[in-house]
């Protein structure tokens, strides 16, 4: 076993259970939340871009077929 996990493990078995409870339900509610997947990043920065007019400037300047 790693020895930082066994200090850790040491460290809560020492706390009282009510805080050792609180303390792994903060830990197990934080790995619930989701990331986002490659293609939702994609699709967040695409609709961003798409709404700036900067880049709608930029798009028409350079990206228009002639």
């Amino acid at each position: 076993m790693n020895l930082d996990y066994q200090i850790a493990e040491d460290y809560l078995l020492k706390l009282p259970s009510e805080t050792r409870e609180e303390l792994c339900k903060k830990i197990l509610s934080g790995l619930k939340t989701r990331k986002k997947t490659k293609k939702e990043i994609e699709h967040e920065y695409a609709s961003y871009l798409s709404k700036s007019k900067s880049f709608k400037d930029f798009k028409e300047k350079y990206f228009t077929k002639k």
